[in-house]
């Protein structure tokens, strides 16, 4: 889990590096992409989720939680999260785990082929329903990446301006709902004192949403800044030499 998490931590670099080559507006692209991510994975799955959960298999509130945050927000370290906050019994995350991992390995063989027959005309799309479909960290990247070769197999005119791009599509997604585990896993925590289980004087600390926060996205991000730090000052000393700007972005 360690060695997956500083892999995709530095995959960032090479967004942050592309994110002064490109378009900004791509970059924006990228952004609105996880913000739409959160939306669906926290306002929209969950909710679904734990209503099948609860209405059609009768599962208990104890259960329907944490295998609702384990589908759609993020496998594994989310349903760990939310039996956390609501003092689930300790089995329920670890087979809700299990259920994720089993079916990572599925969809890891599957959906990068149906997004290469239906989504090879929308590659970034194809990037982000990976990350928003395969629920552990390790086999959305290695999903990403079998959906990109598969893509750029098939469309190889596309390779020198797509390559590398729907595996970054697919690691935004993934992080940005990473981001909000601790959030979530705070607010679940808050409902079920106060509204659903009733304790009469027992609160909920702020400092759950650091503790149950993936600290590795710190990590991402201050990648990220640094790589757009020294590609811009790159920038601007060649330009100081007397480059045209064209030609100081492909010296960078």
């Amino acid at each position: 889990e360690l060695y997956i998490k500083i892999a995709i931590v530095l995959l960032v670099t090479m967004i942050g590096v592309k994110a002064i080559l490109i378009d900004p507006r791509v970059l924006g692209n990228y952004l609105f992409r996880g913000l739409c991510a959160i939306v669906e994975a926290y306002l929209i799955y969950w909710a679904l989720t734990y209503f099948f959960a609860r209405r059609v298999f009768k599962f208990p509130r104890q259960t329907a939680a944490p295998l609702a945050s384990g589908i759609s927000i993020c496998g594994v370290s989310a349903a760990i999260a939310t039996a956390a906050a609501i003092r689930a019994h300790p089995r329920i995350p670890i087979m809700v785990g299990s259920l994720v991992v089993i079916f990572a390995v599925v969809e890891l063989i599957i959906l990068p082929w149906i997004a290469m027959m239906f989504l090879s005309h929308q590659p970034l799309v194809a990037g982000a329903w990976m990350g928003l479909a395969v629920k552990t960290d390790g086999a959305a990247a290695a999903s990403a990446a079998m959906t990109e070769a598969l893509i750029l197999g098939k469309h190889p005119e596309w390779k020198p301006h797509l390559e590398g791009w729907i595996l970054n599509a697919t690691i935004v997604t993934k992080v940005f709902i990473d981001i909000f585990i601790g959030v979530w896993a705070f607010l679940l925590a808050v409902i079920w004192v106060t509204r659903i289980e009733k304790r009469p004087g027992e609160k909920v600390s702020k400092l759950e949403i650091w503790f149950r926060f993936p600290k590795f996205v710190l990590g991402y991000f201050a990648t990220f800044l640094i790589a757009m730090a020294v590609g811009s000052w790159l920038i601007s000393q060649y330009q100081a030499a007397g480059l045209s700007e064209v030609d100081a972005v492909k010296k960078a």
